[in-house]
């Protein structure tokens, strides 16, 4: 993913992300085979999000506590997604997957909004 990036830019996160939007729909309401397929597209997002997305918006002075502070945001809105998630799921799986993806949705145009923000900061500043 890295050389991907590094090659098409910023449109490799936003595909990435795009992608692994597909992967609740295929992991719970799909059979065995969606599933797996689910699963390696959440994980392709999770890779994307993890290693990727901060260390391409972060400078090389701030990365270290951008992926503090990233992280430590994601740890509490992950725990508090998978409570919801875990009571969605005895309840409604089609709840569970339409909710992670407004959430998935919700995160893509915060992303794009922020992306945008962002060059238009790296314009005004060069």
């Amino acid at each position: 993913m890295g050389i991907i990036l590094d090659r098409i830019g910023m449109i490799a996160l936003g595909a990435a992300i795009a992608l692994s939007t597909i992967a609740m729909p295929l992991a719970f309401l799909g059979d065995t085979t969606m599933a797996g397929v689910g699963v390696a597209l959440w994980g392709m997002g999770t890779v994307v999000q993890d290693s990727l997305l901060v260390a391409k918006v972060a400078s090389e002075e701030t990365r270290s506590t951008a992926y503090g502070v990233f992280d430590t945001i994601f740890g509490i809105a992950w725990l508090a997604g998978s409570a919801g998630l875990g009571i969605l799921y005895d309840h409604s799986r089609f709840g569970l997957v339409a909710l992670s993806i407004a959430a998935q949705v919700a995160s893509a145009v915060v992303f794009v909004v922020s992306t945008r923000s962002y060059a238009l900061q790296e314009r005004a500043g060069a």
